[in-house]
């Protein structure tokens, strides 16, 4: 099945894209689940047997055959001398909520509050290309055009409710499904900042406002299926 996988992926000529999404590190974290069964070691079945924490031994176990998955693809792409031609991008779309132990989320994450348990890993990593960190926050919107800008691709930028990130305008800002939003200093929820100095309130009232285009603007699109229209013209 791997080698039909490879296959699929890379015998290929010119410049391609693939799209993976791995499922190894999903719930259920049990044993009775294939992912959690073919991923644990023998040492770590015979000290579930034993008594100890199926669940958490299953949840780091099925973690690390996604890192595993990523060392054989670098492994691959070294040995058919592509290494240094690929570009590997990783984003993650959600936490571990299927994790029963709610406690030692919130204490890995550092928050019990629902939208900043969201703060997940997002790479775009290449074979000795300069190293870059970007502190601004940032959420999934902005994946695309930021990896269109770095591509060089044809696209325009009002056409995405997402930014570049590495912008050197891009101020940084994320929402979330109960309309609060952080900036990376002042977190506004329900009508209150709960987190960061306080700000005039005309800040606030121009980050709402914001929100609120983005928001209006993204309900008609989809309500008028703006992209098919705009592409018969």
């Amino acid at each position: 099945t791997n080698d039909k996988i490879r296959n699929l992926l890379f015998e290929k000529e010119g410049k391609t894209m693939n799209f993976i999404t791995t499922y190894t590190a999903h719930a259920p974290y049990s044993i009775g689940d294939v992912q959690c069964r073919e991923t644990l070691t023998e040492n770590e079945l015979k000290l579930i047997k034993k008594g100890s924490n199926e669940e958490e031994l299953c949840v780091k176990a099925q973690a690390r055959e996604t890192d595993n998955f990523f060392h054989k693809l670098i492994e691959h792409l070294d040995k058919e001398n592509i290494l240094d031609k690929t570009i590997i991008i990783g984003v993650t779309d959600h936490y571990a909520y299927g994790y029963s132990n709610k406690e030692k989320l919130h204490a890995l994450k550092g928050t019990d509050d629902p939208n900043f348990m969201n703060k997940l890993p997002f790479f775009i990593w290449g074979n000795n290309i300069p190293k870059a960190e970007v502190t601004k926050v940032n959420n999934n919107l902005d994946v695309l055009p930021t990896i269109a800008y770095l591509f060089g691709l044809d696209y325009e930028e009002k056409h995405y409710v997402g930014k570049n990130i590495f912008d050197p305008n891009y101020e940084g800002f994320v929402f979330f499904p109960d309309h609060s939003w952080y900036d990376g200093n002042i977190y506004y929820k329900d009508g209150h900042v709960l987190l960061g100095e306080q700000v005039e309130q005309e800040y606030i009232n121009s980050r709402n406002k914001q929100l609120r285009t983005i928001l209006d603007v993204n309900d008609k699109v989809l309500n008028t299926d703006y992209f098919r229209i705009l592409s018969t013209k």
